[in-house]
Order: structure tokens, then C-alpha cells, then sequence
């Protein structure tokens, strides 16, 4: 992915995160920059295509049988982030997410059942990834 792709989709997933902390809700504009970047990066984007749908019709089963639906924010970023960075940097982002909630879970005293804003732990994930990748690039 080219870095003017990275910093674009870092720029937007710090505001969505912003927005999601603020108000819950991930604004529209950030999945459509992702699936922007997906296409302007240009390398396997019918794959990556089918894997978004794969990925989004098994988050969608998945939530038809539990009592805990997936917000649709939620969705729509972890399958536009999906076609944007591709599968394996999408399961890694979401290990940290889920081990930041946890984590801060921990030191705030809250539950583990409670929704957290996903956007707002996903940008610095994203930052994080993506800065030690540019790191090995180097050393």
C-alpha cells in the first residue's frame, strides 16, 4: 500500500475515532475513504472484494445468533478496513483492539460486556502497526 494511502486512512480513522468517541457513531466518510484507498492501492482488489463479503456475511451470521448485535458502524468499518489494508492486517488490528479494551477494562474498573467505541481503539492500532512496519523497513 502506497504511504499516501497509510497516512490517508490513519488521518481518517483518527477522526472517525474522534467522532466515535464523542457521539458513538462512525461518520459514512470513513469507510468510503478506506474502500478508496483499497482501489487506489490497486493490488488484488477483486480478492480483497471477496473477502470484504466473505468477512461481512460471516460478521452477519455470526450476529444472527447471539443477542449481542454487531452496531452497524462497527461493520462497516472492519469490512472497509478489511479492503483497504487486506485480512491478515485487519485480524491483527482487531487482536490489539479487543486486547486494549480489555486492558483498559482492567485498569478502569469497567466490565468486559460493555461496547466500547471501536474506531477510537482502532486508530491508534492502525498508527502503531503501520509505524513499526515502516520501522523494518529501515533497521
Amino acid at each position: 500500500m502506497p504511504l499516501s494511502c497509510t497516512i490517508l486512512n490513519g488521518a481518517a480513522l483518527i477522526y472517525g475515532g474522534a467522532v466515535d468517541y464523542k457521539r458513538r457513531e462512525i461518520p459514512n466518510t470513513v469507510p468510503l475513504i478506506l474502500i478508496a484507498t483499497g482501489f487506489v492501492s490497486g493490488i488484488y482488489v477483486w480478492e480483497r472484494f471477496v473477502i470484504m463479503l466473505a468477512l461481512g456475511v460471516i460478521l452477519w451470521l455470526s450476529t444472527k445468533d447471539t443477542n449481542n448485535p454487531l452496531p452497524g458502524g462497527d461493520f462497516k468499518l472492519i469490512c472497509a478496513l478489511t479492503f483497504s489494508v487486506g485480512l491478515p492486517i485487519t485480524l491483527a488490528i482487531l487482536l490489539f483492539v479487543g486486547l486494549g479494551a480489555i486492558f483498559m477494562s482492567i485498569l478502569c474498573g469497567l466490565p468486559l460486556s460493555r461496547h466500547i467505541p471501536l474506531c477510537s481503539y482502532t486508530a491508534p492500532v492502525y498508527l502503531l502497526i503501520f509505524f513499526f512496519s515502516l520501522l523494518r523497513l529501515f533497521f
